[in-house]
């Protein structure tokens, strides 16, 4: 890699090289070599807040549990999306946060409460479908809040209620369709305590080796990656001894930086770091006939996905999934 660690330094993480401009030059010298040693990089963008408008609509507007919303099965993922970005644009941040702490520690009296809420937001906003659609929930809690509670003796539903683990396996879905006839993989992830194990589980889970069955149809000829395919196992290791973890480290900080500088304006970024976040979203530019992402994804509100557009100089928002 372009530029040596300097002395005292026990591993390149990119937290150190975004401070300054020439640390934004050095790691832009630093993504050079990793996308010209490794290829692509693969990677997911999630927006906290929006996510949480996503969880909400996933937890109390499910056909499978109650009868109002028969008019928004789960394979209609874009009409979701759609109706998570306007709950993200109209409900109350306080509203959406409300919801993350009940859902970290849900029960039936919780949901309920936030519920009664979200109802009380729509209707003043004058959503009275939306609201009744919630309010077809308030009968059905119990099996919500039973369908919804994760966790036993090796693992926590604070763990399972996280973006970790979203953030994870759409990650691993990107990479298992683009092996497609390519080969197979495994996971090397560095040392985490808190999710390694889940992380190990949930992959074994929704692996399917060599299956062909493994998408779910979507509508306009999309399909989602429902199981792995060419996954074939997960390990920890010490990023000091993996040189590659620590090269995924710098993709996440650049990646993450980028993003925060599309919210906050990019005319606020040095030259350098634009050519930098540039070169760490270019993934986000290159899709298939359908116009879906290849290597990397964003699950963000509509209007973050213009910021981080207009970032990249593209006239075409990249599309969610």
């Amino acid at each position: 890699m372009a530029g040596r660690l300097k002395n005292g330094e026990s591993e390149l993480k990119g937290s150190r090289f975004l401070a300054s401009n020439a640390g934004q030059k050095r790691m832009y010298g630093l993504l050079t070599d990793v996308v010209g040693a490794f290829g692509t990089p693969f990677f997911v963008l999630m927006e906290r807040r929006f996510s949480i408008a996503a969880r909400l609509v996933d937890v109390f507007l499910d056909p499978a549990h109650q009868a109002a919303v028969d008019w928004l099965p789960t394979s209609a993922m874009e009409e979701r999306q759609e109706l998570s970005d306007l709950l993200h644009r109209e409900l109350p941040p306080s509203t959406l946060e409300f919801f993350a702490r009940a859902y970290r520690d849900p029960s039936a009296a919780a949901f309920e409460s936030v519920l009664k809420l979200v109802i009380g937001d729509l209707s003043r906003l004058r959503r009275p479908t939306l609201a009744s659609a919630f309010g077809g929930a308030l009968v059905s809690l119990e099996r919500i809040c039973a369908a919804e509670i994760r966790g036993d003796q090796t693992s926590t539903h604070g763990q399972w209620a996280g973006l970790n683990i979203p953030a994870f396996i759409h990650l691993l879905r990107y990479v298992d369709r683009w092996l497609d006839g390519r080969g197979t993989y495994a996971v090397v992830h560095d040392v985490t305590i808190e999710f390694q194990d889940l992380f190990e589980r949930l992959s074994g889970m929704i692996s399917l080796p060599g299956s062909a069955d493994v998408d779910f149809p979507l509508d306009r000829g999309k399909s989602l990656r429902a199981l792995l395919r060419n996954f074939t196992g997960f390990v920890t290791r010490d990023s000091l001894e993996e040189s590659c973890l620590q090269a995924a480290d710098l993709v996440a900080a650049s990646t993450g930086r980028a993003a925060k500088l599309a919210l906050n304006g990019a005319s606020a970024a040095t030259q350098e770091g634009r050519r930098m976040c540039k070169l760490a979203l270019s993934p986000l530019l290159q899709t298939d006939g359908l116009g879906e992402q290849i290597f990397a994804g964003v699950f963000a509100s509509r209007s973050t996905v213009s910021a981080i557009a207009r970032l990249l100089g593209d006239v075409r928002p990249a599309s969610r999934r």
